[in-house]
């Protein structure tokens, strides 16, 4: 599509002025499962928008619309698709949100074409939740989505091993929809995405190792905080000794270490830990409660 001039956005349009700007002939919609969008229920001929025509993109006043070039960007709306033939009497307008969605107060549905394979996978690599709105479910459909989306995984009807891997790889946090977590699953989750922890069910310490080692304020999540877990945060991350529940004169040693800051954490200062924060950063010194 031709540049659009914003003297003719956001405002209303005859069929000519419409026709001339846009320069197709070919225009669609997405539909859901049930053809209804916003208490408008569309179907096969003359569909109409009782209220007022708002050339806008917001609120109500009109029915939107796109081009065949441009339908896979609006996949996330439903993954059928509406055939459209323009009303010559009708008002139009270009939205200046997304100058590829029009509006217009009546148009004329000449045929719905219920989802295809090949559209559905279009869609889902486009918006990975449009798998919502797919019936037939592929595998192959299935791991596009969560290769787009991982959070799409909350839409698959059958989760085999390789999806679940696929969408926790995408997004961590997709974990929260994995019926039967697997220890690889959960490490994969860890590493992707800093607050997956949260998210599995089972906390085995090599889980958990292995989130603080990727990042230190984990920490807060995990719910059995052994020795090994916590030297390994606070050597990460002085400061996250603040969250630790069983504080070592070993840890506070090493949190000290990395950050002299910390001491204002340590809960049973020493001399050696005290002298431990001060070397490594002066400030420290505000910090010695030691009497």
């Amino acid at each position: 599509m031709s540049s659009i001039s914003n003297k003719i956005i956001d405002i209303p349009l005859t069929y000519t002025q419409f026709i001339k700007e846009i320069k197709t002939n070919t225009f669609m919609k997405c539909l859901n499962n049930t053809h209804n969008h916003y208490g408008i229920q569309y179907d096969i001929g003359l569909n109409q928008d009782t209220q007022p025509f708002n050339p806008y993109s917001f609120g109500k006043g009109g029915l939107h619309f796109t081009t065949d070039e441009d339908i896979v960007h609006f996949t996330n709306y439903g993954v059928n698709i509406a055939i459209i033939e323009l009303c010559q009497d009708a008002l139009f307008s270009i939205v200046s949100k997304n100058p590829i969605k029009f509006k217009t107060n009546k148009f004329i549905i000449k045929e719905i074409i219920h989802q295809t394979e090949a559209f559905c996978k279009l869609a889902v690599q486009r918006y990975g939740n449009a798998l919502q709105f797919v019936e037939n479910q592929t595998e192959e459909i299935c791991k596009l989505a969560v290769q787009s989306d991982g959070n799409a995984l909350e839409y698959v009807q059958n989760q085999t091993e390789e999806i679940c891997k696929l969408a926790v790889q995408n997004n961590g946090a997709s974990l929260r929809f994995v019926k039967n977590q697997t220890e690889e699953m959960c490490k994969l989750a860890v590493m992707n995405h800093l607050y997956a922890i949260e998210y599995v069910q089972n906390q085995t310490e090599d889980i958990c190792k292995l989130a603080v080692e990727h990042n230190a304020f984990v920490l807060t999540d995990v719910i059995n905080q052994t020795e090994e877990i916590c030297k390994l945060a606070v050597k990460k991350n002085g400061m996250m000794l603040k969250y630790v529940q069983n504080q070592t004169e070993e840890i506070c040693k090493l949190a000290v270490q990395q950050n002299g800051k910390a001491l204002k954490f340590v809960k049973n200062q020493t001399g050696e830990i005290c002298h431990m924060a001060i070397l490594n950063n002066s400030i420290a010194l505000q910090y010695i409660n030691i009497k």
